[in-house]
């Protein structure tokens, strides 16, 4: 059974959710663990580095924000597919996000592709990312919300207040608006 089949399903790096359509059948066997991969972290300090935050799931593929590099791995088999370099994290609070068939590197603010070719720097730095059919939304923490066009080519708008983004453990969480 494969769970990327009713394409194009994602889960965003900001929570763990139910990724697709499929209905499970009732009268199965047994889960077994497919695959599993894990990254070297050090606790030494007061301020762990090298964990891994929220993975990235698109289009039958998973992407994983790790120390100072980007993993892609086939969602299947778990095969590593791919890695680029990025900076260390020296906080909990890195994530890597997705919009429009780009992935989004909070820490480094460096965008790719769906392969992990670098594309080009984030326009603004980032905690979070959504996006519609009508454009991008980045979140810069206290800097505020810049809704992009879908190419990231024009800045739409840039809310500066009434606004919160929520931020905890390794994810970039919530971003909330309120009063219009």
């Amino acid at each position: 059974l494969s769970l990327h089949d009713a394409l194009p399903i994602y889960n965003l790096s900001d929570s763990l959710r139910q990724i697709n359509t499929v209905n499970f059948p009732i009268d199965s066997g047994p889960l077994a663990l497919q695959w599993m991969t894990s990254f070297d972290q050090d606790t030494t300090g007061s301020m762990w580095t090298g964990g891994a935050g929220t993975p990235l799931v698109v289009n039958g593929r998973l992407y994983a924000r790790a120390g100072d590099t980007l993993y892609m791995y086939d969602l299947d088999a778990g095969r590593l597919l791919k890695t680029v370099p990025s900076v260390e994290a020296r906080s909990f609070y890195h994530f890597i996000g997705y919009a429009n068939g780009m992935i989004f590197d909070s820490t480094a603010n460096k965008i790719y592709d769906l392969n992990l070719n670098y594309l080009k720097e984030s326009p603004i730095p980032i905690t979070k990312v959504l996006s519609d059919n009508t454009g991008i939304y980045l979140a810069a923490g206290a800097g505020g919300i810049y809704k992009y066009s879908l190419d990231l080519s024009e800045e739409l708008w840039h809310l500066k207040e009434g606004y919160l983004t929520y931020t905890s453990w390794g994810v970039s969480g919530v971003i909330q608006i309120y009063d219009g």
